[in-house]
């Protein structure tokens, strides 16, 4: 599934749409005031009435553009824009701004709405090319009356005009897509350099495993599922035996690799729905939810052991890998998290104190 954007995000880009329809509904009042021109070579034309309508409706609507919804703004535009291109289209044909006024409604359209919905637009817009391209081109009707006038200079201010009309979106266009990215890139300059900033000090840098932050947060999170779910889950707190003499007598690089090792075991034994942090020098903390007993949570610390306690390669060494272990429940020993991970943490200490390379859980032996 695809990640909603940050909200700040939506938010910017909701001005930016709105102020993309503010200018849009100005700019066809202007493409009607330059239309105007072709009446110094055609006269009056009943399509000029679909024209002052659709004027009457983009005014109307910047008028109103602070008491109405984004969405009817939305529609009220693209339907002036359409529908002037239609008018345009059936007086003049081919040779107007009609083609490139639907254009702009379509970008229009996939700027403001749905994808669904620039396809319906698109096939609209194809229907009334393909009608309006039979009436011109099949029946015979010419479109070269909008240039009847015999004085070149009008037929040199209605070309004029027309090819304004054509061109008058695409500043809009322009300074839309150029604002949005500022947005996107002063969002994502904030992100690295604050919140996931954060985010980045929750990740253990060595083993790229989380940190103790947020194992917290996800342990809260078991809990509360817990509280209406039938089953325990555990809290494994796995500390490496003798560390300080891996360091000691292998030295720093091989105890990190020791490190990255013990994590990559873990972690293929672990579960998608488990978590697995290092929560310090050499101690991992894994939670295990939705476990039916205490025999599983054995299973599970089992094969934990089994897989730990192969020796790591460095080098031209070997490098004997023993950990010890300590298993608290929930709900059985606590339902608070800062509990459950000391219980588990003391417990291990235990495990330790009596050899170490071994496994208990909670107040039991194993």
């Amino acid at each position: 599934m695809t990640e909603s954007p940050p909200p700040e995000i939506d938010q910017n880009i909701h001005s930016l749409r709105l102020i993309l329809v503010h200018y849009s509904l100005l700019a066809m009042v202007l493409v009607f005031i330059l239309d105007r021109a072709h009446m110094l070579a055609t006269g009056w034309h009943f399509a000029d009435l679909i024209h002052f309508l659709a004027a009457a409706a983009c005014l109307a609507g910047w008028y109103y553009r602070n008491t109405l919804k984004l969405e009817l703004l939305s529609l009220v535009t693209i339907f002036a824009v359409s529908a002037y291109a239609t008018a345009s289209l059936i007086s003049f044909g081919f040779i107007s701004c009609a083609i490139p006024l639907f254009i702009s409604a379509l970008i229009l359209c996939s700027m403001l709405f749905s994808f669904r919905a620039t396809l319906i637009l698109v096939a609209i817009v194809f229907l009334v090319v393909i009608v309006s391209g039979a009436y011109f081109l099949l029946l015979g009707a010419s479109s070269k009356h909008i240039f009847s006038s015999s004085h070149p200079f009008t037929n040199f201010i209605v070309w004029t005009s027309t090819a304004l009309s054509s061109l008058l979106f695409i500043p809009l266009f322009a300074d839309y897509h150029s604002a949005a990215r500022k947005v996107y890139l002063d969002t994502l300059e904030k992100a690295t350099s604050g919140t996931d900033a954060i985010s980045l000090k929750q990740i253990d840098p060595l083993t790229g495993l989380p940190a103790i932050q947020i194992l917290m947060d996800r342990l809260r999170h078991e809990l509360d599922r817990n509280k209406r779910e039938k089953t325990i889950g555990a809290v494994m707190f796995i500390d490496i035996d003798r560390f300080k003499d891996i360091n000691a007598h292998y030295g720093k690089n091989a105890g990190d690799a020791v490190l990255r090792t013990l994590s990559a075991r873990i972690a293929s034994v672990v579960r998608a729905s488990d978590t697995l942090a290092r929560i310090g020098g050499d101690e991992f903390v894994a939670i295990f939810p939705d476990q039916e007993d205490q025999e599983q949570v054995r299973l599970i610390a089992r094969k934990l052991m089994a897989t730990i306690e192969n020796p790591v390669v460095f080098g031209e060494e070997n490098i004997e890998l023993l950990v010890s272990m300590g298993i608290s429940l929930f709900p059985n020993h606590s339902l608070s998290p800062q509990q459950l991970v000391s219980i588990a943490q003391d417990t291990a200490e235990l495990s330790k104190q009596s050899g170490g390379n071994n496994f208990r859980i909670a107040s039991e032996e194993l």
